[in-house]
């Protein structure tokens, strides 16, 4: 059996048509994939940076509101109430 040119032509057009396709779909899916990655990536560094912020603040907090601990506080005598 002897295949024509113009037979092999139109099989080898149709093949490339198919393979851009396929590439073209690959290509817009990996090209989302890194979107995706790069928006989920984004959005946990966001978290993350919101968490480290208001643990700073905490801490902060708790600094300025509690004495140290070796520091002792005494109540003034005034404020000791007195029993009968």
């Amino acid at each position: 059996m002897t295949l024509k040119n113009a037979d092999v032509l139109v099989n080898l057009q149709k093949q490339r048509e198919q393979i851009e396709k396929q590439l073209s779909e690959f290509k817009s899916a990996h090209d989302n994939l890194n979107a995706d990655v790069l928006v989920n990536l984004t959005a946990n560094h966001l978290k993350i940076l919101g968490a480290i912020d208001i643990l700073t603040q905490i801490e902060e907090t708790k600094e300025t509101n509690n004495p140290p601990q070796d520091e002792v506080v005494v109540p003034e005598e005034d404020n000791i109430p007195e029993s009968e």
